[in-house]
């Protein structure tokens, strides 16, 4: 699940649990605290939409908005491959799909809404759970991740030098560690963040919670 998609994923994992065999999120939020500074144009949208909260997200699906999201906090912008926006873009520009868009953004109050519900589903079924993330993301920031710790407190995370899946820096170590902390550029050793941390843009970070770190669940064949 990514973006859009947790919130699908998550409405068909709490109405059947019993499906679920194990959750893979990457920047995928669920917590009111990792909604970033760029989501603000969309809240203020969704709350009071009209001409005046409207024009702000015509940027957002600019080429410039597009390009952001693959480029901020990537240290070396040479290592993404322009396909990846300029294929997105052009997408973004067929006729009519900014009016499907905006009705998206306008629509993401309700997934906001179904918070409270999504964290009882991970209290009380505990699904085993890969969590990726980027510590630099602008839109859900890594504070949404560290929140999973909430309600998934049994975790296991490794740290990995990965890109945004595509053109990325190569893994130069991974660095496993068990407790219950995740990835950011305050609770973990320096060595750690000075080797992964300052190569993350949005989608970096890996770390695995829940039961032995994703193997399966025992009551399932």
């Amino acid at each position: 699940m990514q973006d859009y998609g947790g919130p699908v994923g998550f409405r068909v994992a709490s109405r059947r649990p019993e499906l679920v065999h194990a959750l893979v999120a990457q920047n995928t939020n669920a917590y009111l605290a990792g909604i970033g500074p760029s989501l603000a144009p969309i809240a203020a949208y969704f709350k009071n939409p009209g001409p005046e909260t409207e024009t702000p997200l015509h940027t957002l699906l600019s080429l410039a908005g597009t390009k952001s999201q693959y480029l901020v906090g990537v240290p070396d912008s040479s290592l993404v491959s322009p396909d990846a926006y300029t294929f997105d873009q052009l997408l973004l520009d067929r006729p009519g799909n900014a009016a499907i868009q905006l009705a998206l953004f306008l629509d993401y109050k309700n997934n906001l809404a179904k918070y409270d519900d999504w964290h009882r589903y991970f209290r009380d079924a505990q699904p085993p759970m890969l969590i990726t993330w980027g510590c630099y993301d602008e839109i859900f920031t890594v504070a949404g991740a560290e929140a999973y710790l909430q309600d998934l407190p049994d975790t296991k995370h490794t740290c990995s030098l990965s890109g945004y899946s595509i053109k990325a820096p190569s893994p130069k170590k991974t660095t496993g560690n068990e407790g219950g902390h995740v990835f950011d550029s305050q609770s973990l050793p320096r060595s750690w963040v000075s080797d992964a941390c300052s190569l993350s843009g949005r989608h970096q970070l890996i770390w695995r919670c829940g039961r032995d770190a994703f193997p399966g669940r025992s009551d399932r064949n």
